[in-house]
């Protein structure tokens, strides 16, 4: 024969309240209830430990496929481990506070998609050994970067040292720019010289270039004059030195001009020349630019000038082997000068 209890449904249980020790059992919810006399309804018996303060697990907790959920803290002492999806807050009201070291690396769930930090809740310092990025946007770049650059460069004055629009490079007041053409060192409004330093006795600047395609392609040294200026250049006036390669020695306390390699114009310019007649002069700076004559001196037409003409001396029979006609040397036996007619040395007076 079965026991049967006190049972009814749920709302009936509530309008009841069982004597101390009576047992409830509800048909609609399946929940056992106790009285204790003053409670309505009685109090339930129940595996979730409604009326536990402190409740104690004998051994492992299975939640058997369901979840544990309410309002409140956890607090474990002791390793989490946790297979799955990790939700972990779900506003930004949330905190989420890591006290420990993080043992692993942190992937993110798929390429490029998702960030670390935002434009206005930015992290404050990284210490990172290397860092691999496909773009690099910053305020303020310290250490050695490599590779591809977007962007301007500025100096601790703010100034602008690297233009990221037009490549233009300045340096205290000078700009480096290029036009496609030519790398230009300076500006429109700026004079800036281009010093090739070195301390080893093979410094040079040097020139490379393919030759022998045209007759006009070679390696160049190119300098190109003007009058006016260069953003509104003008012809130049007759006898302009179109420019010069000087040679300065150091006295000691200052680099002073010692020779000078030059070329000026022989004559007006027009707007058709497709060439200009020079001169070229070779001589010391202040002789060049007195034009007292003291220097050698090439014009277009190939006449040349010089203060003095000294031929290389030789004694009679050692003159130079395979001469050619129309050779000059001075005779140091005879104290004459004399000339190769092509086929003897003839002295002149």
């Amino acid at each position: 024969m079965a026991l049967q209890i006190r049972r009814g449904t749920d709302a009936e249980r509530l309008s009841i309240t069982p004597e101390a020790g009576e047992p409830v059992f509800t048909l609609d919810t399946k929940e056992f209830f106790i009285g204790d006399g003053t409670t309505q309804g009685g109090v339930l018996v129940s595996g979730t430990l409604v009326n536990e303060t402190t409740p104690a697990l004998g051994t492992d907790l299975d939640l058997n496929g369901n979840n544990i959920v309410g309002t409140g803290n956890i607090n474990i002492a002791g390793t989490i481990t946790a297979t799955g999806n990790i939700n972990l807050g779900d506003g930004a009201d949330d905190n989420v506070i890591v006290g420990g070291q993080i043992a692993s690396a942190l992937t993110p769930g798929a390429d490029l998609t998702y960030d670390l930090g935002g434009t206005s809740a930015r992290w404050n310092e990284g210490y990172i050994n290397t860092v691999r990025a496909g773009l690099v946007v910053a305020n303020s770049v310290e250490g050695n970067t490599y590779g591809t650059h977007i962007g301007s460069v500025e100096l601790d004055d703010s100034s602008l040292a690297v233009n990221g629009t037009t490549g233009e490079i300045t340096v205290q007041g000078t700009s480096l720019t290029t036009d496609g053409t030519y790398l230009s060192v300076g500006n429109t409004s700026s004079v800036a010289n281009l010093k090739v330093v070195g301390d080893t006795n093979d410094t040079a600047l040097v020139v490379n270039g393919t030759t022998g395609v045209t007759a006009f392609n070679f390696p160049t040294v190119g300098v190109q004059a003007h009058r006016g200026t260069a953003a509104a250049p003008t012809a130049p006036d007759t006898a302009d030195t179109l420019g010069a390669f000087a040679f300065n020695a150091y006295t000691g306390s200052a680099y002073v001009v010692a020779g000078a390699i030059g070329a000026k114009t022989e004559g007006v310019i027009g707007l058709s020349d497709s060439e200009v007649p020079t001169t070229i002069t070779i001589g010391k700076v202040s002789s060049v630019l007195a034009n007292n004559g003291d220097f050698l001196s090439v014009a277009s037409t190939g006449k040349t000038s010089a203060p003095v003409f000294k031929p290389g001396s030789y004694a009679t029979g050692s003159e130079p082997a395979n001469p050619e006609a129309g050779d000059i040397i001075f005779d140091s036996t005879t104290n004459k000068h004399k000339g190769w007619d092509g086929t003897a040395w003839q002295d002149f007076y």
